[in-house]
């Protein structure tokens, strides 16, 4: 679970920074934020699942 919500605010993070440098309005950051979140929450929860699946 500790993954999940690491890569997703790691993913928002990203996003955000992104959006910023491109010089985008307010939704844009806002909308670059939630894209990247989601694809970063989903890389870890792979991530999460490929682990536990190894450890036992």
């Amino acid at each position: 679970m500790l993954f999940v919500i690491g890569f997703m605010i790691f993913g928002g993070a990203i996003g955000g920074l992104l959006a910023s440098r491109r010089k985008g309005a307010t939704s844009d950051i806002i909308h670059y934020i939630a894209t990247y979140a989601v694809i970063f929450a989903i890389l870890g929860v792979l991530v999460q699942v490929i682990l536990l699946r190894n450890m036992g």
